[in-house]
């Protein structure tokens, strides 16, 4: 019983702690200038005027739009490359294969910032600078190597059988991926391709590096480029508005994804 107890409390002191930042900045963007120097739980008189000055007043919803765009167009390259990838890094042994897997490995844990010099030389060099493309290029050297390090987990616990049987029946390495792997990889692509929409959607770095014009701006951007009317005021109300957008399709993606995601992360883990 106690022990029962303990864990509940735990369980409920984490979901506070991580929920109540989320719930404080919504109740912040339903609040009045005035309202905001009060501490309450809950605003006396909520109102949308943070949310209409968002949408009407500035260019932010453009910068939701560039989002959409850039982590869309990143998730489908990740797949259409790193599921391949993964497949024969996971099923084919070919002559330096393990520096290969071990460079994968080591790339899909270096953070953004190791990355950015190289990164806006090439982009430089490819003139993809200030564009939607050179964005996209970049996102897809730090999200591939995960998508391909844990889509190849995944499909080695596919069993052998299911493979070797396939090739009596004179099935193409080909016809194999398509039919056998894929269907099996469902839930463990669906996972990596959300971990991949997050981490373009969230990404702020290279977004601030090599965008400079509005209108290929990120939202992550956007947001800190929100001002008030005079340089000593902070729109707390517009930024918190413009958090809740950004952070609505977030949510909708995981709780939409939630069975998958949890099947992919679980069957993936048991073996590396």
């Amino acid at each position: 019983m106690l022990k029962k107890v303990f864990y509940t409390l735990c369980i409920s002191f984490v979901v506070l702690w991580s929920c109540f930042p989320l719930y404080w900045a919504f109740i912040t963007s339903l609040q009045t200038s005035s309202e905001m120097l009060q501490v309450s739980l809950w605003p006396s008189k909520p109102t949308l005027v943070h949310y209409c000055s968002i949408i009407y007043k500035t260019g932010f919803l453009k910068c939701v739009l560039n989002s959409f765009y850039v982590a869309g167009i990143t998730i489908l390259f990740a797949n259409l490359l790193g599921v391949p990838a993964a497949f024969a890094l996971a099923r084919f042994m070919f002559p330096g294969v393990k520096v290969l897997q071990a460079m994968i490995w080591i790339i899909s844990f270096l953070p953004p910032i190791v990355l950015l010099g190289g990164l806006l030389d090439v982009v430089r060099f490819l003139g993809l600078y200030d564009s939607k493309a050179g964005l996209i290029f970049s996102y897809m050297l730090i999200v591939l190597p995960f998508t391909v390090w844990s889509l190849r987990n995944y499909m080695m616990q596919i069993p052998r059988e299911l493979e070797e049987a396939a090739i009596m029946d004179g099935v193409s390495v080909w016809r194999m991926f398509w039919k056998v792997f894929i269907p099996l990889s469902a839930p463990a692509i669906i996972t990596t391709g959300l971990i991949a929409f997050i981490t373009a959607w969230n990404e702020f770095l290279l977004a601030l590096t090599m965008i400079l014009s509005d209108k290929n701006r990120t939202a992550t951007v956007g947001i800190t480029l929100i001002s008030g009317t005079t340089e000593f005021e902070i729109p707390w109300g517009q930024i918190m508005a413009a958090a809740g957008i950004v952070t609505i399709p977030l949510i909708c993606l995981v709780l939409f994804f939630q069975k998958r995601i949890v099947s992919g992360v679980t069957v993936g883990a048991v073996k590396g």
